[in-house]
């Protein structure tokens, strides 16, 4: 996927939630999965959020409340503030 449209915040996990929930070699990798989101500026690669468990039929507002936290901590007044960095 890409961040063409330079999301961010509950918009670019909006995205990434439908992206996935419109991914048919998503869904039928199994019911549950265990998922982490990383990105990727250049040559940089970041975490998005640490590993959630996705059910097949997790709303977005389920989705989002295991990811509130992250998104809090990563952003202050729609500003990025924290990332890590991977090489």
């Amino acid at each position: 996927m890409n961040n063409d449209k330079l999301l961010e915040k509950k918009d670019l996990f909006n995205a990434i939630y439908l992206f996935l929930m419109n991914n048919q070699d998503f869904l039928n990798f199994g019911e549950r999965k265990v998922i982490i989101i990383m990105g990727k500026i250049k040559n940089e690669t970041f975490n998005l959020h640490h590993n959630i468990l996705i059910k097949n039929n997790n709303t977005f507002e389920e989705y989002g409340d295991k990811i509130k936290d992250i998104i809090m901590d990563r952003y202050e007044d729609g500003y990025a503030i924290e990332g890590i960095t991977y090489g």
